[in-house]
């Protein structure tokens, strides 16, 4: 499967958990599950110091955006998206 091959070995409980958030009745959760994906690996493969607080905070910052809120983010470490506007 090629989502397994992506993916490091630490990320277990999502890949097993995958196919329930496939399921029928978590579709609107489901449409989230590649973009979530996509900014957790952002998250670790941009910090190249492997600052593992700098990662966490990148990695919530997709949960405000999520909501529509881009700057002025709670965590000082990383409190604005990085694309910009």
């Amino acid at each position: 499967m090629l989502l397994e091959a992506a993916l490091p070995w630490n990320t277990l409980p999502f890949r097993t958990a995958w196919p329930t958030f496939l399921a029928k009745d978590c579709c609107a959760l489901s449409t989230w599950i590649g973009p979530c994906l996509n900014h957790f690996l952002w998250s670790a493969t941009s910090t190249l110091s492997g600052n593992e607080m700098l990662i966490w905070a990148k990695f919530k910052s997709f949960l405000y955006h999520v909501v529509n809120k881009r700057k002025h983010l709670p965590d000082v470490i990383f409190n604005k998206c990085a694309h910009g506007d």
